[in-house]
């Protein structure tokens, strides 16, 4: 896998333009679920080791794209805890893929202004793989531009279940106080650091399904599926999806998007 930020653009076409989007019509948190590394490695009679790997040099150019267009946080679904049913040898390259991303490109990232944070339990991970994530989080933890979160070894139901057990603990020593429990308060037990909810969710591959990523916080999210694998993703797929969720006129409760802003209310709450 090689780094960098490199624009693959086609010897023909000319790379299309990044749209411009008012800043309060952008998603905050844009989710990805990156599918299809797998399939097309298979299509091309490539190992499947080989997907993995062309998948993270589509990740660097969709990061790219979201610095470029001024999206605030960037999640990647990379290795939910359903995936270690997949064979022995492919989870230790997948494990490797993602310590080789890291170890080449934390800098890049760095220079561009990106923070990485993980998310996700530590239980039967590579050492290697947790001590690149490590180093990644430390020398990028000054930087206040995009998030960019990586989900490995992270499932949403796991997740609620921590949050609830931690919840019981507190409650039963006394740490929790005597009060009734609401969005705000559950939603510190979830992870170790703020997450916001998310705007848009992006799954590529074909699939149509949210596969246990951010149950909770994917409750009033917009959903774009695409047919396109993973490795052939691009900033340009970004952008697209990007204008597409800024022109939909979101309902959350009754009301949209743009009647918040001619009324200067909140964001609602609800759904409806």
């Amino acid at each position: 896998m090689t780094g960098g930020l490199e624009i693959r653009q086609s010897k023909v076409e000319p790379r299309p333009l990044m749209p411009d989007i008012p800043s309060d019509l952008l998603p905050h948190h844009v989710a990805i679920a990156p599918d299809g590394n797998g399939r097309w490695a298979e299509q091309r009679g490539l190992p499947r080791n080989a997907g993995h790997r062309q998948g993270g040099r589509a990740l660097q150019d969709v990061i790219g794209g979201a610095v470029e267009i001024g999206i605030t946080f960037l999640s990647l679904h990379a290795f939910s805890t359903e995936n270690w049913r997949r064979p022995a040898s492919e989870v230790e390259d997948l494990m490797a893929v993602y310590a080789d991303y890291l170890s080449e490109n934390k800098s890049r990232l760095r220079d561009l202004g990106v923070r990485i944070r993980w998310l996700g339990s530590s239980e039967r991970m590579p050492g290697h793989l947790v001590r690149e994530i490590e180093s990644a989080q430390e020398i990028t933890q000054g930087n206040d531009g995009l998030t960019f979160t990586l989900c490995i070894n992270y499932g949403g139901r796991d997740e609620i279940l921590h949050a609830v057990n931690r919840v019981a603990e507190d409650a039963r020593s006394g740490a929790l106080p005597d009060v009734s429990m609401d969005e705000a308060i559950f939603t510190r037990y979830l992870n170790r650091f703020a997450l916001p909810d998310v705007d848009l969710f992006i799954r590529s591959g074909g699939e149509m399904r949210t596969s246990n990523f951010f149950l909770w916080q994917m409750a009033f999210s917009e959903m774009n599926f695409t047919a396109k694998p993973w490795p052939d993703m691009t900033r340009e797929d970004l952008w697209e999806a990007v204008a597409q969720y800024a022109s939909r006129e979101r309902r959350m409760g009754g009301i949209g998007r743009r009647g918040l802003k001619e009324s200067g209310s909140a964001r609602p709450t609800g759904d409806g």
